[in-house]
């Protein structure tokens, strides 16, 4: 995705229509979500981030991390990448967020390359219009997740690493807070298409679609904090439904290329636990390939 596929993708189709338009000048014409194995990084503990009255036990639940984060990237020459992640992670017991997750990260990047389009168009004399597409997207899906209390995380010497969100300010979760890290790589496809129209001196012409395809492999982090259980009081031990805040970091890196940084919030919501809910979500909760209709790329 990033460069090396998708803005190359489009620069290569834009040269290929160059020396095609200049040529045509002188013609006429399983359980998806029970039993996670492995883990991000970061402290596996599956206990609370704090609870001050230990008599108390909060319900068993059905966890679920979702959120959806866009970007806009500038790529320099007039050409931009238009990022959307989407993240949706669960964990089918349990009292408190704490403990493995298993999920799907999804990654779609769309080129906007018109102000780069508008320049070229300007140098090529006849050339009426360029239309083109340029799209690329990583899936992967059966993604470990650790979520686990701040105190927890940090137990070993691992202190929270240094986050930063799209502004550049630096974020820290609060002692109580839950948080979760994981760096994997992610394999990309994309492809597109181009053409254009015009007339010269040698006539009209008119050029159909000329298409290209690319892959290549980014590494990615992401990073959770999510609101503590304090924020839902004696609510969460009376009850099993709710939602928290949770504060999406992304870092998205390619060998030899800057690395993009972005964020956003997603939620973390709770609902009733128990075998038969737990069967019921299973077969209701569809994944992201699904969603965007696409195949896992891992």
């Amino acid at each position: 995705m990033k460069k090396h596929t998708l803005a190359v993708v489009l620069i290569a189709m834009v040269a290929v229509l160059a020396l095609a338009l200049l040529a045509g000048c002188t013609s006429k014409d399983k359980n998806k979500y029970g039993g996670p194995s492995g883990g991000g990084s970061g402290g596996g503990g599956g206990t609370p981030a704090k609870q001050d009255d230990t008599k108390k036990v909060a319900p068993n639940a059905i966890w679920n991390i979702k959120g959806t984060v866009k970007y806009r990237d500038d790529l320099g020459q007039g050409i931009y990448d238009n990022v959307l992640l989407d993240v949706d992670f669960s964990k089918l017991d349990g009292g408190y967020p704490a403990g493995r997750y298993v999920g799907d990260v999804y990654v779609n990047s769309k080129i906007d390359g018109s102000e780069y389009i508008k320049k070229f168009s300007n140098l090529v004399h006849g050339l009426a219009s360029i239309n083109f597409n340029v799209e690329g997207y990583g899936l992967r899906d059966q993604m470990p997740l650790t979520v686990s209390g701040l105190q927890d995380f940090e137990k070993g010497g691992n202190p929270w690493p240094t986050t930063n969100d799209a502004s550049g300010k630096q974020v820290s979760p609060g002692k109580e807070d839950y948080v979760a890290s994981t760096t994997f790589t992610m394999a990309s496809k994309a492809k597109g298409s181009a053409g254009g129209q015009g007339t010269t001196g040698g006539g009209s012409f008119k050029l159909g679609n000329i298409s290209a395809s690319a892959s290549g492999e980014e590494d990615v982090t992401l990073r959770f904090i999510i609101e503590p259980d304090s924020v839902w009081g004696d609510s969460l031990y009376e009850g099993t439904g709710g939602t928290r805040k949770v504060q999406i970091f992304a870092t998205i890196a390619e060998a030899g290329r800057q690395t993009m940084t972005f964020s956003g919030e997603g939620t973390l919501t709770r609902q009733a636990g128990g075998s038969q809910n737990v069967q019921d979500y299973n077969s209701s909760h569809e994944g992201l390939n699904k969603k965007y209709g696409v195949d896992v790329t891992n």
